[in-house]
């Protein structure tokens, strides 16, 4: 049957057949005999593929502690199967999955024993593995890293070193704790590589006295692996080492100056002199393009210079200290630093991400910052140039060929890559930037529409200025270069390009700086922050996402920082072009957009233009419901995918809008009365809408009523008690007629939302009895139910807020004794975290709850009878 499975969902193409497929063995997975038929596959699978998939469908069961269910002479006999079957093995994805798997039953067998994988390295399974083999389980146990003790890391980290050693130096003895076999196999060149991946995995990982660069100095390895980090020839070899001194010299301690408290600085500069060298054929390559990002880290090489720039970025930010004599620092140094400036800015974007990951360029202008001026100043200078041009975008005729995703992708790795670097340089100068993009811009008024090529370095300018924002606000000398650099960002002929790409990425910019100035322009004269909006608005309904998104992001800064200063003519302006068609905006940046208008219609003075905004949105729900193909009965649905989502995404932006409104009860202004009156009948009818389609459309169903959930709730929470009470009982049929259709955890949660807004309210007790009652006759009997995890974890949550918040409506609940039997006895069989905790909170809600009150002792009767049962 398996078999036959994986055949229909490997090679059917039948969307049907494979979902059944797909539904099936996922089902198998989370049943009990799955553990015997995995072993089953790996040994008798008909071809790899399936004996992998036994392996896969074993991890999946042993992940995050999983074993726990099996008894302990179980999993120690699993853990003896595995072993063996690794010695008949030949398939390498397999063996490593084999391998993942015994990673996870490290810890069976051993009690409470500190260092469980110091047992299985004693286990005579084993150690009659193949050394390669053995490894790979050592080094998987360590990436699982579960449960592990920092005495055993230490441990662990203390043996792979001695074995490095050995391997290398036959008068350092092999640790006792390793098998002498295997041991003896280390000796081996060909074995040094997943010797170096099992120390580097156990030396990544956080110990209090763990290994570092100085302590692997001090040993016979120590020139050996210099000589393979410079010398090269065995790739793999060499970026495992690299690696190893990567994580080793992670936990090298430095003081406060940027210097090495333990690792000698001849043995630092005699590491940068063997790493220069080995950098400079990658660093000189040249790129395709100034940006290249084609094939970069495939090949072994690739993967092991790349290692090597790591390690030569981390050696210097945090040794930054040997450049504190400038010009006169050592030549090692002035070398690497030179090699890494370059590095910074290389079009192979893998070579400029693999540095400024690192982010080194804070610690070294900072340590830089009390040498000789020149040094301080020409890095400082050198480094601006350099990340300047490597931010820019490539030629025109590069980007005639991308695409929007691949002007994401760009202007993501600027993002998280160069944005730190160009903030680093801009502290030691803070008017820098703006002083270099006030250049470009006026230089760029003169000659008309900038020219291909032209405007690559205008909208670089203004990308490092929104980037160094913060810092140029806090200086009392960029006031004055601030404010004509705003004078400038504001003029039409900033966003004039006769390159398409141009104008279009010259927009996006100037959008974005002006939303990083937002709070600049806020403390400004009106005037100005009016021709900010103005320069912004009209990008809202521009053909490219990227510069609608921008302008889109520049309106909810606004919001934030001046909705007071919006003035009552480009409220109409935003509200108009909010109530036009815009099709470039994602429904969730629309919602932000239509929050940020609320907020500003609650900042302006009466009479504020509530229905103007809310009006078209209630009209498109109304017409959305009164389509001739929606239903609203739970028992039919011939209501399109399509007009779903349209109906979940209206009720979306019915709720982004009304938060602003703040909660009725707090003082603020509230859901008001008539549009909650007015609003309501239209959410009943949409909440039978998602059960009438929860059957034929799911996802789509399940959408909607998230929607539905989250308006419901900013309603409840936002009117006035005496405005909602009214419809708590139509809401409350509705719901619970919709979870009778499709039992959705989603429902459950809106009840406890529900509960949370409307709990204290003495006069709705016999409701919410009647509501818990409802819900749990509908529940009680599916939670048995092999997939109804999320569903039982929903319920048990609103049944901790009964007990939490309506005790007394849970004290009339006729379903009480069965809500707790059923808790217990799903408990003993939970294995993911979250349902497991949500049984368990329910349970000790109930005893806090019965031991503080005098007047809970029917809680308190009920639970004792739970827990001295079978169940309990």
């Amino acid at each position: 049957h398996v078999q036959y499975a994986l055949r229909v969902l490997w090679t059917t193409s039948d969307a049907a057949q494979r979902t059944t497929a797909d539904e099936w063995l996922r089902k198998l997975q989370d049943s009990s005999d799955s553990w015997r038929l995995a072993l089953t596959l790996i040994s008798n699978g008909g071809n790899d593929d399936v004996r992998l998939f036994g392996a896969t469908l074993l991890c999946n069961k042993l992940r995050g502690g999983g074993c726990g269910v099996l008894a302990p002479e179980l999993a120690v006999q699993l853990r003896s199967d595995l072993l063996r079957l690794q010695l008949v093995i030949t398939d390498g994805r397999l063996r490593t999955q084999l391998s993942r798997a015994v990673a996870s039953l490290v810890s069976v067998g051993g009690g409470e024993h500190e260092h469980p994988t110091l047992l299985l390295l004693a286990d005579a399974d084993f150690g009659a593995l193949p050394l390669e083999c053995a490894l790979e389980i050592v080094s998987l146990v360590a990436e699982a890293n579960t449960l592990l003790s920092v005495a055993e890391v230490e441990s662990m980290q203390e043996l792979l070193h001695q074995l490095l050693t050995h391997s290398y130096d036959s008068a350092t003895p092999p640790p006792s704790q390793f098998p002498a076999r295997l041991a003896a196999e280390a000796r081996a060149a060909a074995q040094r590589a997943p010797l170096l991946r099992a120390l580097r995995m156990w030396a990544s990982l956080p110990a209090s006295e763990g290994l570092t660069l100085a302590m692997i100095a001090e040993t016979a390895a120590y020139a050996p692996l210099l000589l393979a980090l410079a010398a090269g020839g065995n790739a793999l070899e060499q970026t495992e080492t690299a690696e190893v001194f990567c994580a080793a010299l992670d936990r090298e301690p430095v003081d406060d100056s940027h210097a090495f408290c333990y690792l000698p600085l001849n043995l630092q500069l005699q590491l940068m002199g063997s790493l220069g060298p080995a950098l400079v054929p990658m660093v000189n390559a040249q790129a395709a393009d100034a940006d290249d990002d084609d094939g970069a880290g495939d090949d072994p090489e690739t993967e092991a210079q790349l290692a090597l720039l790591r390690l030569a970025t981390m050696l210097l930010r945090k040794g930054a200290s040997v450049l504190r004599e400038g010009a006169a620092s050592p030549a090692p140094a002035l070398s690497l630093l030179e090699l890494l400036m370059r590095a910074s800015a290389h079009g192979k974007r893998a070579i400029a991400e693999t540095v400024l990951a690192i982010e080194p360029w804070h610690s070294i202008l900072t340590a830089t910052e009390e040498c000789p001026p020149p040094l301080h100043a020409q890095l400082r200078a050198q480094l601006t140039a350099a990340l300047c041009a490597r931010a820019r975008f490539p030629s025109d005729e590069t980007l005639r060929g991308w695409g929007e995703a691949e002007l994401r992708e760009y202007d993501q790795f600027r993002t998280t890559y160069l944005y730190t670097a160009l903030e680093d340089t801009a502290r030691s100068e803070p008017a820098a930037f703006s002083r270099l993009a006030l250049e470009q811009l006026q230089a760029a008024a003169i000659g008309g529409p900038l020219a291909e090529g032209r405007w690559q370095p205008v909208e670089v300018a203004l990308f490092a200025v929104r980037v160094s924002a913060e810092v140029a606000f806090a200086e009392e000398q960029s006031a004055a270069i601030l404010s004509s650099l705003v004078d400038a960002v504001l003029q039409p002929s900033v966003a004039l390009s006769s390159a398409a790409a141009g104008s279009m990425l010259l927009l996006k910019s100037r959008c974005e700086l002006l939303s990083a100035f937002a709070g600049y322009l806020a403390a400004q004269p009106p005037q100005v922050l009016g021709a900010a909006i103005s320069c912004v608005l009209p990008c809202l309904q521009h053909e490219h996402l990227l510069v609608a998104e921008a302008a889109a992001f520049a309106i909810v800064h606004f919001s934030y920082r001046a909705p007071k200063q919006i003035g009552a003519g480009f409220l109409c302006q935003l509200l108009g072009a909010l109530n036009a068609p815009m099709p470039s905006i994602p429904t969730e940046l629309l919602s932000r957009l239509l929050e940020a208008c609320a907020r500003c219609i609650v900042a302006a003075p009466p009479p504020q233009p509530f229905d103007a905004l809310f009006s078209p949105m209630l009209a498109r729900l109304l017409q959305l419901l009164e389509a001739p193909t929606a239903s609203t009965t739970c028992n039919n649905s011939i209501v399109s995918q399509a007009d779903l989502l349209a109906l979940a995404d209206t009720l979306s932006h019915l709720s982004a809008s009304l938060r602003p409104l703040g909660r009725a009860a707090h003082g603020a202004v509230g859901v008001p009365a008539s549009f909650l009156h007015h609003l309501w009948p239209s959410w009943l009818r949409a909440h039978l809408l998602y059960a009438a389609s929860a059957p034929t459309h799911p996802s789509e169903a399940e959408a909607l009523l998230q929607s539905l959930c989250d308006l419901c709730t900013v309603c409840a929470c936002g009117a006035a008690t005496a405005d909602f009470l009214p419809l708590f009982k139509p809401t409350m049929t509705t719901m619970c007629d919709a979870f009778g259709v499709a039992r959705s955890a989603s429902s459950l949660q809106l009840a406890a939302k529900l509960l949370d807004a409307c709990g204290e309210e003495p006069t709705l007790c016999g409701s919410l009895t009647q509501l818990l009652e409802q819900m749990s006759s509908i529940a009680l009997p599916v939670l048995q139910e092999e997939n109804a995890t999320k569903l039982a974890c929903a319920f048990f949550e609103l049944c901790e807020r009964y007990v939490l918040f309506a005790q007394t409506a849970i004290a009339a609940c006729q379903q009480l004794p069965g809500i707790l039997s059923a808790n217990a006895e799903l408990l003993t069989r939970f294995h993911a975290k979250d349902s497991a905790g949500a049984a368990v909170s329910l349970l000790a809600a109930v005893a806090r709850t019965s031991r503080s009150s005098r007047t809970n002792g029917q809680l308190r009767q009920l639970l004792e009878e739970v827990l001295g049962g079978k169940a309990g």
